[in-house]
């Protein structure tokens, strides 16, 4: 029968007593503490669409982070779905605004996200994506929630 050899006892004493503090208690790992909540502000834009229309709105943004928007109210159809887009200001562009990102499908009540990339100046737009009739017009109120 083989005996353990010393330097074998010594290497098997030294991993148990890595895992255990000075009161031979085991050491949990540690977790960083969650870092703080990204404060946000809500804005409340209304606006009316026409048959291909556009309408854009433009905020201030404090620091990067997540917006979500959401259509409250829709007349004189509920049900209609809409377009919408998060962008930046652009004197050039015809609205205004040059939407970086969108959603062709959105609904009253629904929520739609999107990262706001820059801080400072930014802009909202709510657009027809062909379910507005000729001579209707389509009012709206739009809640964005952002950092």
């Amino acid at each position: 029968m083989k005996r353990p050899t010393t330097r074998a006892i010594l290497v098997l004493l030294l991993l148990v007593g890595t895992a255990c503090d000075s009161n031979n208690n085991p050491v949990a790992p540690t977790t960083p503490p969650a870092p703080p909540p990204v404060p946000t502000t809500t804005e409340t834009f209304a606006g009316q669409l026409a048959l291909g229309g556009i309408s854009c709105h433009f905020f201030e943004v404090a620091q990067l982070g997540l917006a979500e928007m959401s259509i409250t109210s829709l007349a004189p159809l509920e049900t209609l779905t809409l377009g919408l887009g998060i962008g930046l200001p652009d004197e050039a562009a015809e609205t205004g605004c040059t939407l970086v990102v969108t959603d062709r499908s959105v609904k009253k009540d629904e929520t739609f996200l999107a990262t706001i990339g820059t801080v400072g100046s930014n802009c909202v737009c709510v657009f027809d994506v062909g379910n507005i009739f000729e001579d209707v017009t389509v009012t709206y109120t739009l809640d964005i929630e952002h950092p």
